[in-house]
């Protein structure tokens, strides 16, 4: 299998990964989804072509369970609609694969199945709720600040969100601010650190530094040719 490939693919699989799994919006994550199938090179032999298939079939399945065990007491429909999707062993082989031939095709398909599904049928709860909207700021947002918008008091949402995103409100918001940093490092390679760690949020470059350290192991300039 072609080295570089394989590396284009498990980059791009990974950032996904990293933005739709604890992003608070499934629209969010069908344009994950979108990004990375414009960003996977066609297979290159048939070797290739099943190892894609196999890893974004896996890759679906997991955000689905994820995303579905978060509101899994909010199903209006039983037997819920999602479960059956995810655990149907023809899943991948059903419709969504038959109207797009491709494996990223595919892929998101599977993803725009299994969001628009659990729109209908599950009501979001206070961390769902709080993320998509600590999602949609592009500026600097508190947790204090968005409980009062919901109405609720901010310790009741910190223990929502530890209970159902398995980190705290405050690690969510650093993730979240981490991937739009590297999305805007990436899309410029001569960017200043500074203005982008101001842009996702942060007072100074110092926080930003800080949170890449933390979550990634290295400087935010450091991974600039590994996220390119």
């Amino acid at each position: 299998m072609d080295r570089d490939w394989s590396f284009a693919v498990v980059t791009a699989c990974q950032r996904f990964v990293c933005q739709a799994m604890m992003s608070g919006s499934l629209d969010d994550a069908v344009c994950s989804a979108h990004a990375l199938r414009e960003s996977i090179p066609s297979p290159p032999d048939q070797l290739a072509s099943s190892f894609l298939r196999s890893t974004l079939l896996e890759m679906a399945l997991r955000w689905g369970r994820e995303r579905h065990r978060r509101l899994a007491g909010r199903c209006r429909c039983q037997p819920c609609v999602v479960t059956a999707l995810v655990d149907a062993p023809d899943f991948w082989n059903g419709a969504c694969a038959a109207k797009s031939p491709g494996e990223a095709d595919a892929f998101v398909s599977c993803i725009g199945a299994i969001a628009q599904e659990l729109k209908a049928t599950h009501e979001a709860s206070l961390a769902e709720r709080a993320a998509e909207m600590i999602s949609a700021e592009t500026g600097r947002i508190s947790i204090d600040s968005t409980a009062r918008s919901l109405g609720a008091h901010p310790a009741t949402l910190r223990r929502a969100f530890q209970r159902e995103f398995g980190m705290t409100a405050r690690e969510f918001l650093t993730r979240l601010r981490v991937a739009r940093a590297e999305a805007l490092l990436s899309a410029e390679r001569g960017a200043k650190v500074e203005p982008i760690a101001m842009a996702v949020g942060w007072r100074t470059k110092r926080g930003l530094y800080r949170a890449f350290r933390q979550l990634r192991g290295r400087t935010p300039g450091g991974g600039r040719t590994n996220i390119a």
